[in-house]
């Protein structure tokens, strides 16, 4: 069994109410050294002491996510902080063992996060799911990867709903982006419509887009662009939205982080430096809920069984679980019908994104020798799809 890391235990944490909010952004500003003062706007959760000080405060925000064509009920977290007067004690670990029971309190299943560092949120079950893809790429980089933009414009407000649409496709091809509502798309300020493009094909559907983010470089060298999000089901819409980026105002760099099954690069016709910058973490809160919530191809089938070690959902013995793929579903039972796949819960959280195979896992001496079958139940539920989420993604 994992060994507890030091943490509180004594630590009340709870929703906030509009009380508390003052205190929580005085503690975010001073733990991050930066201004918090709009912080915790979503559904924030307070630490306090017994004597009722604030210490500690984090948000979630409460939304599904694709997997593929799954949607699993999730929440990301963000703004992590503690006072630093009071760093040290335990506090934050306190409250991130109470917020993994709250979430999963909540019925939700799955949780990602944007990591401050990957050793602390390790501890408490979070796990690194794989590594993206990045590059800088300069304009005739951009155009030579890209084809003719034809079909692509700025978007405006008025494509909020192709734009939604767009977005769906394209994130059920990867495993952790957000599930969108109207409502989040009606939300959004008219500088982000102001920073994307779209394409549109022959009958005029908007069929991806690019969202981008310009940096002046300094001395007048012009701009460097961030591309924030690059949405689009089909490579050649890709192509296109990267060649018009190259297009932009200034433009003398953009950055583009990819999903790590990417193929864009691929087409890159010279040199270049590709960058695989680890960002992303995810705890898996309740193994049998994730598992339940996926939709494998109809075609599918199989059984696999997982013995999940997992400190704070499960302390005294490991969580057992088969789970049968057939017809388009999953079915879990508790229990074990056949020979487990053995591990804990940060690697089940990086086998169940699509992160790492069961070979792989072997290979690195996470899970013992795997059963036969488990290779391929394992494929099954996944979907061979690569976890991703964008630098649009809170957590």
């Amino acid at each position: 069994m994992a060994v507890a890391p030091h943490y509180d235990d004594s630590i009340r944490v709870r929703p906030a109410d509009a009380g508390d909010l003052e205190a929580m952004r005085r503690v975010g500003t001073r733990a991050f050294n930066c201004n918090a003062l709009d912080w915790y706007t979503e559904t924030p959760l307070v630490g306090e002491t017994a004597d009722g000080r604030v210490v500690s405060a984090l948000a979630l925000t409460l939304g599904p996510l694709y997997w593929g064509g799954a949607e699993i009920p999730a929440s990301a977290v963000g703004g992590v902080a503690t006072d630093p007067s009071e760093q040290g004690k335990g506090y934050a670990g306190g409250m991130m063992v109470a917020t993994v029971h709250h979430m999963r309190e909540l019925g939700l299943a799955v949780c990602p996060l944007w990591p401050f560092s990957f050793r602390y949120y390790r501890k408490f079950g979070w796990e690194l799911t794989c590594m993206d893809r990045a590059v800088d790429l300069w304009p005739n980089m951009l155009r030579a990867i890209g084809e003719t933009p034809d079909g692509v414009r700025s978007a405006a407000r008025e494509d909020a709903p192709g734009m939604h649409a767009a977005h769906t496709r394209a994130a059920r091809l990867t495993n952790g982006q957000s599930v969108r509502s109207e409502a989040w798309w009606a939300e959004q300020s008219d500088a982000f419509y102001a920073n994307a493009l779209v394409h549109e094909d022959g009958a005029g559907t908007i069929d991806g887009y690019a969202l981008y983010e310009g940096q002046d470089r300094p001395y007048g060298q012009g701009k460097r662009y961030r591309v924030q999000e690059l949405q689009a089901a089909d490579l050649a819409v890709q192509r296109k939205l990267l060649a018009a980026v190259a297009d932009l105002p200034d433009i003398v760099e953009a950055h583009v982080v990819l999903p790590a099954d990417a193929l864009l690069l691929d087409l890159a016709p010279e040199r270049l430096i590709v960058q695989q910058p680890m960002r992303l973490m995810i705890r898996v809160l309740d193994v049998g809920r994730a598992l339940e919530h996926l939709k494998p191809d109809a075609d599918a089938s199989g059984r696999i069984a997982f013995e999940v070690r997992d400190w704070i959902v499960s302390r005294d013995k490991p969580i057992t679980v088969t789970a049968t793929i057939e017809g388009g579903h999953v079915d879990v039972k508790p229990g074990c019908a056949v020979e487990p796949v053995r591990c804990g819960i940060t690697t089940f959280a990086r086998l169940y994104s699509g992160g790492l195979s069961i070979g792989r896992a072997c290979a690195l001496g996470l899970v013992d020798a795997a059963p036969s079958g488990a290779h391929s139940a394992l494929e099954a539920i996944t979907g061979g799809r690569a976890p991703f989420r964008s630098d649009k993604e809170p957590g």
